[in-house]
């Protein structure tokens, strides 16, 4: 018979097993996009327009050049993709509290097709500059479109239905993808989340 001392023991490793199997070193710990961070539906209470009140012609495949999509905060930094017109690009994922990993991406024509529509349904060539919901703290997010014609973009403080489609593509397409592969990448190189999010906001304000 096994005394309580031996299976507090046992139980106390096989917890160590359970956590380091869970918490890969190097595994993505983000990784997604939401439209109700907070768990609830917060009320718009602000938008402004573009700079110069901006619009862009309808986004096709001829005159897409790149998009940037991304999430976080000032503080904790911005888990962000950005696509261009070939398909390829990259995704920076959070790994731990504040580190980062930059995987690039490659996608396939139908998805690059998926992604205009998104694009398309959220119409963003004609997104305004700023939403907001009017609270002080919480999650922010970024987008900006790149075509041809010109370019366009949005900062959205707690408030995030305007990107709904875009947000649900990299859900289903690409987060996905970055956390099957993050885990072989041997020797990723290692990003602050803090500089995406200055990347992402210097030159923007």
């Amino acid at each position: 018979m096994q005394t309580p001392g031996f299976i507090q023991w046992a139980l106390g490793m096989l917890c160590m097993v359970v956590s380091s199997c869970a918490t890969q070193p190097g595994a993505v710990t983000g990784g997604s996009f939401s439209t109700r961070p907070s768990g609830e539906d917060n009320e718009l209470r602000e938008t402004k327009p573009q700079r110069g009140n901006r619009a862009l012609p309808e986004v096709t495949g001829e005159s897409f050049r790149e998009i940037t999509v991304a999430q976080g905060s000032g503080r904790d930094g911005f888990e962000t993709i950005r696509i261009f017109a070939d398909g390829t690009g990259y995704a920076v994922a959070r790994i731990g509290d504040s580190r980062a990993v930059r995987i690039p991406l490659h996608l396939s024509p139908p998805q690059l097709a998926l992604l205009l529509r998104a694009i398309q349904q959220d119409r963003l060539r004609d997104i305004q500059g700023l939403y907001s919901s009017g609270i002080q703290d919480g999650t922010q997010g970024f987008v900006e479109l790149v075509t041809s014609r010109g370019r366009v973009y949005a900062w959205l403080d707690n408030y995030f239905e305007p990107v709904s489609s875009l947000f649900a593509f990299c859900n289903q397409h690409i987060w996905p993808e970055v956390r099957r592969r993050t885990p072989a990448h041997q020797r990723p190189r290692h990003l602050n989340l803090q500089e995406e999010y200055e990347r992402v906001f210097r030159g923007k304000t």
